[in-house]
């Protein structure tokens, strides 16, 4: 089972990644296809670092890549509301900017220690991130 993740966080990675510049490179001008091939870098970079994170041998790798996976995680739903209020032509720039900054706060909580408590093993991965 294990594996199977571990193939499963990596081969998202890469179609993310691949998706992302599939939609920009077909019209790197309009800002859906920007936002749209933003959520899917965040996604792709969430994905990345998972992988290396459940890969990793020590703990200090361990929490090193915990911490990388909150910069990709932390702006996708901000992103994806951007590109959703755009997609359907809505005006809700105040939500946006309330989202945008709920992603800053999660990102400062990240580098200041908030987020993560310890590394500890879990019945399929020998070191795993306890939130703190």
């Amino acid at each position: 089972m294990f594996q199977a993740f571990y193939l499963a966080t990596f081969s998202t990675a890469l179609l993310s990644l691949l998706i992302a510049f599939v939609v920009i490179s077909r019209n790197y001008r309009s800002s859906i296809h920007i936002k749209w091939s933003l959520v899917c870098f965040f996604v792709a970079l969430w994905s990345y670092t998972l992988f290396r994170e459940i890969g990793a041998m020590t703990s200090s790798d361990s929490f090193f890549w915990q911490y990388m996976l909150h910069v990709g995680v932390a702006f996708i739903p901000a992103l994806f509301l951007d590109f959703i209020v755009e997609f359907l032509s809505l005006r809700k720039k105040v939500i946006i900017s309330i989202a945008y900054v709920f992603g800053s706060i999660v990102l400062v909580l990240n580098f200041t220690g908030g987020l993560i408590g310890k590394v500890a093993p879990i019945p399929s991965l020998p070191k795993f991130i306890v939130t703190g």
